[in-house]
Formats: C-alpha cells, sequence, structure tokens
C-alpha cells in the first residue's frame, strides 16, 4: 500500500485553522447566481477538471504537536464536496429569501475536518437558473489567487494561476527562519501585554518564555496565531465569539 503523501501547514495557515471554533468559523463564504442553469453533473466535471489539479482540494487537514499536516485524503470523493439543496420556501417566502435563509443556514454550520475543507452546495431551478453556494476553509486560500480558482470553472474564467515552486538556499533558509521566530516572539510578547525584558531573559531559553504567553492568553498556540498573522504583513480579522472556555 502507498504512503500517503503529507506537506507541512504554514503558519499563517495553521493560524486560520487554529481561530477556528463553533462560535467563529473561518470559512469563506460566497454565492454565485448562474444562467443559464447548471446542472449538477457538469458542475461535477468542471470541478474536477480546474480545482482538483490543486492538491489542497484532494487533501484533508491532520493536527499534530508541531502544528498540521494537508494529507492526501485516500477516501477522496468529489460527491461529498459537490451536493445538490433543495430550496425550501415557507409560505409567503420569496424564492430570494429562502436562498438567503440557506446561506445563514450553511455559514453556521462547520465543514467536515475528517474531509477536505471545501464543499459546493448547488441549488437547480433558481429563478430560470441555478444558485450555486461555495463554502472554502481559510486555511485553503485566501484574496486574489483564491478568486481565480473557483472563477476558473465559470464560462470565460481564465485558467487558475500556477504554483511556482521555491528554491531556497539552505542556509539562507536557517538564517531566515530564525528571524522569522525571532520576531514572532517580539510581536507575541507585545500582544500578550509581557515587557520586552522578558524576552531578552529568555534570548536563548525560548522555554522560558512560552509559558508566561501561555499563561496571558491561554495558550502558546493562539499567541503563536497572532504573531503569525502580524508576520505576515496580512490583517488580523476581528475575532467574534469566546476565544476559550
Amino acid at each position: 500500500m502507498p504512503a500517503t503523501a503529507s506537506e507541512r501547514m504554514s503558519r499563517v495557515d495553521t493560524a486560520w485553522l487554529r481561530m477556528d471554533n463553533d462560535v467563529n468559523l473561518m470559512m469563506i463564504v460566497g454565492v454565485w447566481l448562474l444562467r443559464p442553469a447548471l446542472a449538477y453533473d457538469e458542475l461535477c466535471e468542471r470541478v474536477a477538471a480546474k480545482l482538483l489539479r490543486y492538491d489542497r482540494f484532494r487533501q484533508k487537514v491532520v493536527s499534530d504537536a508541531m502544528g498540521a499536516l494537508w494529507v492526501d485524503d485516500g477516501d477522496f470523493d468529489i460527491h461529498h464536496h459537490v451536493v445538490r439543496e433543495k430550496l425550501v420556501r415557507r409560505k409567503g417566502q420569496s424564492e430570494r429569501a429562502a436562498l438567503q435563509a440557506l446561506c445563514g443556514s450553511l455559514a453556521t454550520k462547520a465543514l467536515d475536518p475528517g474531509r477536505p475543507l471545501w464543499q459546493f452546495h448547488l441549488v437547480e431551478g433558481y429563478e430560470g437558473g441555478s444558485a450555486l453556494i461555495v463554502r472554502i476553509h481559510h486555511c485553503i486560500g485566501d484574496g486574489i489567487a483564491l478568486i481565480s480558482v473557483a472563477l476558473s470553472i465559470t464560462d470565460g474564467g481564465g485558467e487558475p494561476p500556477q504554483r511556482r515552486a521555491r528554491r531556497v538556499d539552505a542556509r539562507h533558509h536557517r538564517g531566515a527562519a530564525q528571524r522569522r521566530r525571532a520576531l514572532g516572539d517580539r510581536r507575541a510578547c507585545a500582544a500578550a501585554g509581557l515587557p520586552r525584558a522578558s524576552l531578552r531573559r529568555a534570548t536563548g531559553r525560548p522555554s522560558r518564555l512560552r509559558p508566561r504567553l501561555a499563561r496571558r492568553r491561554g495558550g502558546t498556540g493562539y499567541a503563536s496565531s497572532i504573531s503569525a498573522c502580524r508576520f505576515a504583513n496580512r490583517p488580523c480579522r476581528p475575532v467574534r465569539g469566546a476565544l476559550f472556555g
């Protein structure tokens, strides 16, 4: 039996994963109104041809002591991720209002953590066409790149961007990693409200610093998530709901 391929998740994506909880789902939700109508089988074909060329859409997340891994889903089935939805209308409710209610319900429903973290919901026969509700976890992607990938399944959509492999000298990589860690520790210290002296005393002994961050913020995972977001120069989004407990 072949070994399952895996890849370490980046610190920034691990931060999005750790911030996910039942009152603050780190999930991107979008709605497309399609004309003409799109059949279910055709949607599956388009998703398979465009999205599944990216490993992330065929990989599930496995957490470990160091963070998380992207692991190939040996039981992957596109029909678990591209599903039909029936629009249920209450008496006197418009079709648009029923779609909004369905979107609201799906936006509060967590993705299955045992499968790749995305799902497309097709509503057939909506206003003479189709409606497509897209749910993708924030750790898979964000921003313009993800929009380009999603739009690639539509008519007239361009080819999804190709990921370029990066070749980095080993010594440069180690030095950059040390600088990132030092900067992340300083910013995590500031986020937790610890004085700079705490970091100086902990130089060379990170184990002295991290337990204090844990006591201040409820865990080193949250502190490192903050530092990862800040270091990446990406805006930290407001966190809604209780963080712990």
